[in-house]
């Protein structure tokens, strides 16, 4: 492991007007992530999950376009849109979940349970209480949850000023999700670092001199196994003792926070070892317990 040092986001893009708020695309940001996670999966150890990961991408990719919302824009001004009960009494995750138990013959055990049982399971899954649902059944549960989130979250109106002083976040701004990773974008974003939130698909933007986790800035360091130049590195804090990848979008532009951290489990190894424990979520790799 060797250290690497990025320059803060000041240094490089001070005179950049900060979208302190990106909203998904969820229209085509499944269909990418799966194109991502089979080019990943060529001679990968674990291909064949990455292919099955990627087959539940395509099947999001398939489901989103088919269900009632996908061509409705509406304007969801209300603070609780995003909020686990308000959204669980809607039908629309439900009916994804019955496309996704359809089209992919992994998920039919699900197809046996009750409604209410599902939005139990899906609940848990919300609140972080990953031990209470079986891996296969969160992987297929969060993909439909994440097919209705992303469609708020794409239309939610803003609360709050987007381009205005942003307040240090965490957490997803949009839904509460802990991040999945963050990506430092190139581009006319060419060297802010989002966190992307793996439930309703918004990145959010932090600055790169302070922990993902705490906002420590003292004790951040940045590691590869690999190259000084590889696209998933390691952000660890030695105040918090947590850590998060981060993906570098100028080394690969096709970098994805959710399929570059799934086909990067050695560095959750490495930072295990050094005694760091993960902050973040994956929906295809979720925790026995909460992050």
């Amino acid at each position: 492991m060797t250290t690497i040092d990025i320059v803060p986001a000041g240094e490089r893009s001070a005179a950049l007007l900060i979208e302190h708020v990106i909203r998904p695309d969820p229209l085509s940001l499944y269909g990418r992530r799966a194109e991502r996670l089979r080019e990943l999966a060529v001679g990968h150890p674990e291909a064949a999950y990455l292919e099955f990961a990627a087959e539940v991408c395509t099947a999001q990719q398939e489901i989103f376009v088919s269900l009632p919302h996908a061509n409705a824009a509406p304007c969801i001004t209300r603070a609780d849109a995003l909020s686990p009960n308000e959204l669980l009494a809607q039908s629309c995750w439900q009916e994804a979940l019955t496309k996704l138990v359809q089209a992919m013959p992994a998920a039919a055990p699900l197809a046996t349970n009750e409604r209410a049982r599902l939005a139990h399971q899906a609940l848990s899954l919300l609140q972080g209480r990953f031990g209470n649902v079986g891996q296969r059944e969160s992987v297929f549960l969060w993909a439909a949850l994440s097919l209705q989130w992303s469609h708020v979250a794409a239309h939610v109106a803003s609360l709050h000023d987007p381009w205005g002083p942003a307040q240090t976040r965490f957490d997803c701004p949009t839904c509460g999700s802990a991040p999945s990773a963050s990506i430092i974008l190139g581009g006319k974003r060419g060297g802010l670092r989002y966190l992307h939130c793996p439930l309703c698909e918004t990145r959010w933007h932090l600055v790169r001199a302070v922990c993902s986790c705490c906002g420590g800035a003292d004790e951040v360091e940045y590691w590869s196994v690999d190259e000084a130049r590889a696209v998933v590195k390691l952000e660890t804090c030695r105040d918090c003792h947590g850590y998060l990848k981060v993906c570098v979008a100028d080394f690969d532009a096709r970098a994805d926070p959710v399929a570059d951290d799934l086909a990067s489990l050695h560095l959750d190894y490495e930072a295990e070892r050094m005694g760091f424990l993960r902050t973040g979520i994956n929906p295809f790799a979720f925790p026995a317990d909460g992050p």
